[in-house]
């Protein structure tokens, strides 16, 4: 493979605001750092200005194996004249992917990575996104400059900031999912990106013991999963990507206690931790990655005055942050990444309407927005990143009869 130019001007951050996302499908799905597969697509696709990117959506260059072999993801091949120096220059034909969307030419970039053996000694540094740009760049292309452009690209543009959130959807597209209890069982809606979120499945039988819920990726898997309070006692399912949730472990004491529980990943590791309110005090839990929580800290005063809470990378730092209602507002709590929430602001109206709330990025935007239940409706408000949510939509009907909304 070969680096493609690129140049200065003002489309880059238009770029970058869809290529990130689309990298942390890639890093939730398979591994690879967000901020590595944001850079390595810059350079190959020319910012997503070359032909490859713009008529195929081929943003990584990727060749066909053969004319009508495309591969597992790529829906088709489309013969190109280039160059090949071997070692004098001439003109061949070559066939490379031509893919449905930017997500699935990502995801074949993830594929090939974790898939080719040369490779693997990167994965062993999934946490250092430069040393994995450096093993990668060995093998990936013939420039040997390439890992440093990449690195240079992550520096510049801050592209290391997609390799935090807040946690992982259920099914591992970017776009936000929705769980709810039904009676005694889970039911499971899958999101479009667009505010709608259609039914998938419901199965199991129990859930209507848990008198908390709520979804975060607690083993760092990209994948979301379930805590929930049975009693006195904390559960943790695991989920499998598919909308279903495996039961892993139940203990502690005293989780009864927990009058509000919200689930996300506070300190910026990937682990979900988990936040309530205690009386009047905000309580941290920080996870391990295996179901266990650790007391942290308690905090502050008045926190019994909310009347919803959820969690959510309401400004797109990569730290989650508190939207809570109280009375008929809707205020906003910006974390810090140390189980410090600072208020930011309170405001609109009507907002004590929402019998249900829920806080994930539903549009794959990286900036939270708000699922609530009004009357027998879903409702939808996209956030701006600042504090603000506006109105989007409402639909459907039969909502109200979840009793417990949580959505990642």
């Amino acid at each position: 493979m070969t680096s493609s130019g690129f140049d200065a001007a003002g489309f880059q951050e238009d770029y970058i605001n869809v290529a990130g996302p689309a990298a942390q499908v890639v890093m939730a799905q398979f591994g690879v750092p967000a901020s590595v597969g944001a850079a390595q697509s810059i350079i190959e696709s020319n910012w997503g200005r070359s032909r490859l990117s713009t008529a195929d959506k081929n943003y990584f260059g990727f060749k066909c194996t053969a004319p009508d072999q495309p591969g597992p993801i790529a829906i088709g091949c489309r013969k190109y004249q280039t160059e090949e120096c071997t070692p004098n220059c001439h003109p061949v034909d070559a066939y490379f992917r031509v893919y449905s969307s930017m997500t699935d030419s990502f995801r074949d970039y993830g594929r090939l990575l974790t898939t080719n053996p040369v490779y693997a000694p990167a994965f062993q540094h999934k946490d250092n996104p430069d040393e994995f740009a450096r093993l990668i760049g060995r093998r990936y292309a013939t420039d040997p400059e390439y890992a440093n452009k990449v690195i240079q690209l992550m520096r510049n543009w801050n592209l290391y900031r997609f390799n935090t959130g807040v946690g992982g959807d259920v099914n591992g597209d970017g776009k936000a999912d929705i769980v709810a209890v039904v009676g005694d069982k889970l039911r499971y809606y899958y999101g479009t990106g667009d505010g709608g979120f259609h039914f998938h499945s419901e199965g199991g039988v129990g859930w209507d013991v848990l008198t908390q819920v709520d979804l975060g990726d607690v083993n760092a898997d990209g994948k979301a999963d379930i805590i929930g309070v049975v009693g006195d006692k904390l559960r943790y399912y695991y989920g499998t990507g598919d909308g279903n949730f495996h039961f892993h472990s139940e203990g502690g004491v005293g989780w009864g206690a927990l009058s509000k529980l919200a689930v996300a990943d506070v300190n910026a590791d990937r682990k979900a931790d988990i936040i309530g309110v205690v009386g009047d005090k905000l309580r941290y839990y920080y996870g391990t990655g295996d179901g266990n929580f650790h007391f942290h800290s308690d905090s502050g005063a008045g926190w019994d005055a909310l009347a919803q809470m959820s969690l959510g990378d309401v400004n797109a730092d990569g730290k989650a942050d508190i939207i809570a209602v109280v009375g008929d507002k809707l205020r906003y709590y910006y974390g810090t990444g140390d189980a410090n929430f600072h208020f930011h602001s309170e405001g609109g109206a009507s907002w004590g309407a929402l019998s249900k709330l829920a806080v994930a990025d539903v549009n794959a935007d990286r900036k939270a927005d708000i699922i609530g239940v009004v009357g027998d409706k879903l409702r939808y408000y996209y956030g701006t990143g600042d504090g603000n949510f506006h109105y989007h939509s409402e639909g459907g009907a039969g909502w109200d009869t979840l009793s417990k909304l949580a959505a990642a």
